[in-house]
């Protein structure tokens, strides 16, 4: 099943867990995606991976909430291969 390619504004909240004051903190990440569900952009390890990079945090260090995604443009479709 093919699926959409969307390059999309992702706003996220986290905080890092390993800290005594837990803050949450917010920012905002451009990046691919391939779907608009909130739920299956938690459990993508790919989109996961890029927020951690661009906080420098691990993924274990960090509990991450995504609260909203808007959809700059659309570009193509995937492989048949998901």
């Amino acid at each position: 099943m093919k699926r959409p390619i969307y390059y999309a504004k992702i706003n996220f909240k986290y905080r890092v867990l390993k800290n005594l004051r837990k803050v949450w903190k917010q920012d905002s990440i451009e990046c691919f995606i391939t779907t608009e569900n909130l739920r299956e952009l938690t459990s993508d390890d790919m989109v996961v991976g890029k927020i951690c990079r661009s906080i420098k945090k691990k993924s274990n260090e960090i509990e991450l909430i995504i609260k909203q995604t808007t959809v700059i443009s659309q570009h193509g479709e995937t492989n048949d291969r998901f």
